[in-house]
């Protein structure tokens, strides 16, 4: 999974629009838009390996965005396994009172 985790570097260092760089709300609505996205792909006509790295790939910005702007220790490079480091990282803004699993944004 490194592959993963150096996209995902490499992706980071992108950037965010300014309006939403350290407003957890709109970090928030676009985490949940992206694993929209993802579950909406996931339930398609059949895997697409590009867009399904993509949008995995998506999710895990939004993720790691929102976690900076709530002071949750994160980092890109921590992605080796990306299951268990998203999973970390919703567990920690669950404990700071981010409700991922009443919204539904567990993957």
């Amino acid at each position: 999974m490194a592959m993963y985790r150096d996209l995902l570097v490499s992706s980071y260092g992108l950037g965010v629009p300014s309006d939403e760089a350290s407003d957890p709300t709109a970090l928030l609505v676009h985490l949940l838009e992206c694993r929209r996205r993802l579950l909406e792909a996931s339930a398609g006509d059949g895997p697409d390996v590009s867009r399904d790295v993509a949008l995995n790939i998506d999710y895990d910005l939004a993720l790691l965005r929102l976690c900076v702007a709530t002071d949750i220790a994160c980092d890109p490079r921590r992605f080796d396994h990306p299951l268990v480091e998203r999973r970390r990282l919703e567990h920690e803004l669950e404990a700071s009172g981010f409700d991922l699993a009443a919204l539904g944004t567990r993957c």
